[in-house]
């Protein structure tokens, strides 16, 4: 959300701020995704995941091309993503909904916010890595 306006400077396209922060709402669907569907992992539950994923990128993918039909441009897209997100948090939520909440506990932290630190640093640098070229060439080409 913060970056938006200097990511749409780089590209010297203003339009881009707004479908940034829309954009951006899915990192947030993404906390109330993260413990139900690592309980899936944990139980195995293999074909629940898949399934979900598969239908909401379906119902996502057919939001996408009614919204463009519409005549919704660029909005078409950024919908149908945040649809098929917020669809995939709810599938994921009722088959393996919270019985507890989390807690949170500052002892024994450190080596996991070292571990996370770490995992995060790798895999942003790698997102760098692998998409340089996109951004480079749509700088380069422009609108």
């Amino acid at each position: 959300n913060l970056l938006a306006p200097s990511i749409a400077a780089f590209f010297d396209e203003e339009r881009l701020i707004p479908i940034l922060r829309v954009l951006s709402l899915q990192f947030l669907l993404t906390i109330f995704g993260t413990l139900p569907g690592v309980q899936l992992y944990r139980q195995l539950k293999f074909k629940s995941l898949s399934l979900i994923a598969f239908s909401t990128t379906i119902i996502g993918s057919i939001l996408t091309l009614a919204l463009a039909f519409a005549q919704f441009g660029v909005w078409a897209l950024v919908l149908g993503n945040l649809v098929a997100s917020v669809l995939n948090v709810i599938a994921i939520n009722v088959i393996a909904p919270l019985n507890f909440l989390p807690k949170f506990s500052l002892s024994g932290i450190r080596n996991l916010l070292s571990f996370g630190g770490n995992v995060t640093l790798s895999r942003l640098l790698w997102f760098f890595y692998t998409q340089a070229d996109t951004a480079i060439i749509g700088k380069l080409l422009g609108k």
